[in-house]
């Protein structure tokens, strides 16, 4: 299994290691047969606002370092982790 750990660095470069709660990043391959990295950033929101802008440029330099998996992105705030599991 491979080191994720420049990634999740990089993803907390971005949005300050203070707000992201965790880095959670699975390889997946998707329906078309392309590898892909699942990226799960929990992060709290109170400490960061994660904006489109934002969002592009960690992806793209999240895809220059896998050089071959892109990643797909989901900010998820630690209000609506909590939300989820106690529906």
């Amino acid at each position: 299994m491979k080191n994720f750990k420049n990634y999740e660095n990089l993803v907390r470069r971005h949005l300050g290691s203070k707000a992201v709660i965790d880095v959670q990043i699975e390889p997946e391959t998707n329906f078309d047969g392309e590898k892909i990295l699942q990226v799960d950033v929990i992060y709290d929101a109170s400490a960061v606002q994660v904006s489109s802008a934002m969002t592009i440029e960690i992806t793209n330099e999240l895809w220059k370092l896998s050089g071959d998996a892109f990643p797909v992105m989901n900010f998820i705030s630690s209000v609506d982790l909590e939300g989820n599991r106690a529906a």
